[in-house]
């Protein structure tokens, strides 16, 4: 009788699947209330919690999928309101 075997979503897989780095991910995972810019914290969701853990390496079920990437990272303490602008520089006629 062979054994079948669970597979998870990693780090990696989150990070493509949004289109990030990993090191995003990994940081939206780390964050804490206090790492969200105050007048963001009530609203603040956490990221979802990994469905396993093996050593250091998180995995989410494959079904979750659509839940890792409607989540919305929130604005974090010290990030400049950009308004979607962006750096662009005024430009004169």
């Amino acid at each position: 009788m062979g054994c079948m075997k669970k597979q998870y979503l990693g780090v990696a897989d989150i990070a493509e699947a949004r289109g990030v780095t990993t090191q995003a991910v990994s940081r939206w995972r780390a964050m804490t209330a206090l790492d969200v810019a105050p007048e963001f914290r009530e609203a603040w969701v956490p990221f979802p919690e990994p469905d396993v853990v093996i050593g250091r390496h998180p995995g989410w079920l494959p079904e979750r999928l659509p839940e890792l990437v409607e989540w919305k990272p929130p604005r974090e303490a010290g990030q400049a309101n950009r308004g979607g602008r962006g750096n662009r520089r005024a430009t004169t006629t």
